[in-house]
């Protein structure tokens, strides 16, 4: 207008305007610090109404105005600063109680909502990614509360400057609402396009979708922006300098209650990972084999970790890959034993060492071992490895996997650092004991083996079955006793009747045997089998044959060796003290047949066989005696029974002292009934065929 032209005139020349015609008007400028800031004038319909001295008086007005006006300037600013201050105290009062993002977003949104005008807000936490910054927090749009999806700060507009900057970035008028506005814009996802992103959210029934005046203001953490702050509204020019002020004087509450938050989060984390860490070391303590162990790791890391599927696998005693595997809330199932070379996952991951490691699908191979299948035929969105050391060598491992799509939080991942030394020390105590158990077994073996010196040979071997089944874990055991000729003397087993083939899988059934000198073993009908031998010096006394329900077991310990030195002592024992009792018999039934009275025959040949009968009761013997062309055997209780006709005695004599009398005196022994193992002396009484004397080998 004229009138506004008039006065910038008078302030850019500092000097009066008077004029007198065709109106009377009078303009003085506003000076403060020596320097126009205003103007002050007067007009009246008259002309020349107004001189010299009118212009004098109103030169002493103006400075009074110009007073006036300071101090009404002074004062709307100490009241701006006074509101700013009420303002930032009660956020700042109430943010110190704030433990979490969520609620500072609530805060910081309900007490600026108490003293501002706008309609929205947002408040942007940053994280730093291999791929540049990415903004994500929380907004406040038309009444509703939500979390906005991760976006990079590289494709938003005044976000990322006031980012890049380090300031505060002031938009009264935003030259992208038009630009979003004239689009179809979907809801709850991000928009990109033209230098800015927006996210519509709100509800569906407000047709307002892009801000047309906001402000960013960084939120300075230790060493680098964490965060930004804004206010968004959907009016132009909503927010000035005041605004901006306010929220950077807000963002250093923000910046020290961000912290605050992180740090009580990563005390609740560290809270939480120590409780599971303890209720994971009273479950290892608590169990007594490696089945409760696994139990117990599954049951606290797997609720810790939010885990569905878990596989502990370790080298047994025997240098075997074994386990357990477990889905969530379900007890352990065992894994293998497999030989190292049909476990390539676990092959790979213990050449790989190092620490807990997420674990990919790129080798074909992993998928064919047991640990493998379970793990990667369940379609993982999320693989951990976690090794178990000892010495430096990696001699277990736990597998953590999801398949609910989700991804395990690196912060909980820490519990398995911390988790796999107990695990380990818990394993190795238990292999440790296992070998204690073992050798303390072994000691009462021994000591129960010494004890059966001077028994009878069909108990020691059949103890040392017992024993040996046991000592070897296995599905049945046998042990045979040979005499000096290499033939069986004794056998007795304990559990599966399989056992009985081993000798006959070894080879070794025959009387010709030729003896091993160590430990066979090998495969036969679904078994696993293994044939210890019994050395007593250099003769072969007996033989253990084991088999075992899996086709893959260890070769036998040292114990083992151990056993079986003193099992052939035992062994051997027991034939010397049954060789001395038999020669005693023996003896005692010679001399008692000196005390026979000729003059009794038939008491007398009764006598015979009782004698006989004790003297022989290891082997069964038997007398036969000829009585009137008949073989007729003699029982010890004198009763009479078969009898076999013989026709001609000489000729019976001469076939079976013939060389070729083996094959006759075969048919003779059938012909009495006598065993297949059983064999007969003819008893000749000057030159004369008197009976037999037969026993079992």
């Amino acid at each position: 207008s004229p009138v506004a032209v008039t006065a910038r005139d008078v302030a850019a020349d500092g000097k009066p305007a008077l004029v007198h015609y065709p109106h009377s008007s009078l303009w003085v400028p506003l000076k403060e610090g020596g320097a126009a800031r205003g103007a002050l004038g007067i007009k009246f319909s008259r002309p020349y109404s107004y001189e010299d001295s009118t212009a004098a008086f109103l030169e002493l007005v103006s400075d009074e105005v110009t007073l006036a006006l300071r101090n009404a300037r002074s004062y709307e600013a100490i009241e701006d600063q006074r509101r700013r201050l009420e303002i930032v105290s009660a956020i700042g009062r109430r943010l110190a109680s704030s433990l979490d993002r969520w609620s500072i977003m609530r805060t910081l949104r309900e007490e600026l909502g108490a003293f501002l005008n706008f309609d929205g807000f947002i408040l942007a936490t940053i994280t730093q990614t291999s791929e540049g910054p990415v903004a994500e927090g929380y907004q406040y749009v038309g009444g509703v509360e939500e979390v906005v999806p991760p976006v990079p700060l590289a494709v938003t507009g005044p976000s990322r400057e006031a980012y890049e900057a380090g300031k505060p970035v002031l938009v009264r008028r935003s030259p992208w609402a038009r630009t979003f506005e004239g689009k179809e814009l979907e809801r709850d996802v991000w928009t990109v396009g033209q230098g800015a992103a927006i996210f519509v959210s709100g509800p569906p029934s407000d047709r307002r979708r892009v801000s047309r005046s906001f402000v960013w203001v960084p939120v300075l953490g230790v060493d680098q922006i964490t965060a930004l702050l804004s206010l968004q509204s959907y009016t132009e020019g909503a927010f000035d300098d005041w605004h901006v002020k306010l929220l950077q004087d807000i963002a250093a509450h923000v910046s020290l209650a961000l912290a605050n938050a992180d740090h009580f989060a990563q005390a609740q984390t560290e809270r939480a990972r120590l409780e599971a860490l303890h209720l994971l070391e009273m479950g290892v303590a608590a169990s007594s084999d490696e089945r409760q162990l696994a139990d117990a790791v599954f049951s606290v890391v797997g609720d810790y970790l939010g885990s569905t599927h878990m596989v502990l696998a370790y080298l047994d005693v025997a240098g075997l890959v074994a386990g357990f595997a477990a889905q969530r809330d379900e007890s352990a199932t065992p894994i293998g034993p497999v030989a190292i070379d049909a476990a390539p996952f676990f092959h790979r991951m213990i050449e790989a060492g190092g620490g807990v490691s997420d674990v990919s699908t790129d080798e074909p191979a992993d998928v064919g071992g047991p640990i493998g299948s379970y793990i990667f035929t369940r379609s993982p969105s999320h693989v951990v490895w976690a090794p178990i050391t000892q010495n430096d060598r990696v001699v277990a491992g736990l597998v953590a996997m999801r398949n609910d799509g989700a991804r395990f939080q690196p912060t909980h991942l820490k519990l398995l650092e911390a988790a796999m030394p107990v695990v380990g020390i818990a394993l190795r105590t238990m292999r440790l004991h296992h070998a204690n158990e073992l050798a303390l077994a072994q000691s009462v073996r021994i000591q129960e083996l010494a004890a059966l010196a001077g028994h009878e040979l069909m108990s020691v071997v059949a103890n040392i079955a017992d024993q040996a089944r046991t000592m070897l874990e296995c599905a049945g055991t046998v042990c045979w006793a040979f005499d000096t000729e290499g033939r069986v003397t004794a056998t007795r087993g304990s559990g599966d009747a399989a056992a009985e083939e081993v000798l006959g899988w070894a080879g070794l059934s025959s009387d010709d045997r030729v003896a091993p000198g160590g430990i066979v073993s090998g495969k036969a009908h679904d078994y696993a089998w293994n044939l210890v031998p019994l050395w007593y010096g250099e003769r072969l006394v007996g033989a253990i044959g084991a088999v075992h329900a899996s086709t893959l077991v260890a070769e036998p310990s040292a114990a083992a060796l151990d056993f079986a030195r003193h099992a052939a002592v035992a062994i051997e024992n027991a034939r010397l003290v049954a060789e001395t009792r038999g020669r005693i018999r023996t003896l005692e039934a010679v001399a008692a047949f000196t005390e026979l009275t000729p003059t009794e025959p038939d008491r007398a040949r009764s006598e015979m066989a009782r004698l006989v009968s004790l003297s022989l009761a290891g082997s069964q013997g038997e007398l036969w005696l000829l009585e009137d062309g008949e073989l007729v055997r003699r029982s010890n209780n004198g009763e009479m029974a078969p009898h076999v006709p013989v026709s001609d005695s000489a000729q019976l004599l001469r076939a079976l002292t013939a060389s070729a009398g083996g094959r006759r005196l075969r048919a003779l022994l059938d012909l009495v009934g006598a065993p297949q193992d059983a064999f007969a002396i003819p008893i000749q009484v000057e030159g004369r065929f008197a009976g037999l004397l037969v026993a079992r080998m």
